[in-house]
């Protein structure tokens, strides 16, 4: 789904696309992302379950971000949304609409 992104301290935004799972427990953002609109975090460690793995353990960070639909109107905030290089979805993923993902 097209969605603005927005660094909740400078203001700073980008326009890309998110995937939204009802089964989730856990955030997601990319580190390009995360570089284009100048966030800062604190860095953790994340241990993922799959359902092909459990255990997985990874160095990340953890930032808040501000997600609004692109006609600017309700925005989440998420807290807590783990930074990872890349994100295992491509953007034939994402439907007819095409976006530079950021």
């Amino acid at each position: 789904m097209p969605v603005c992104v927005k660094n909740p301290v400078t203001g700073a935004e980008v326009k890309t696309c998110a995937l939204f799972d009802s089964g989730s427990t856990h955030s997601f953002c990319s580190s390009i992302l995360v570089r284009k609109i100048e966030l800062t975090g604190e860095n953790v460690s994340l241990s993922l379950i799959t359902l092909e793995r459990s255990g997985s353990h990874m160095s990340t960070m953890t930032v808040s971000i501000e997600v609004s639909g692109l006609d600017g109107g309700e925005q989440v905030t998420v807290e807590s949304a783990y930074v990872k290089d890349t994100l295992p979805i491509s953007v034939s993923e994402v439907g007819t609409d095409r976006m530079n993902v950021a």
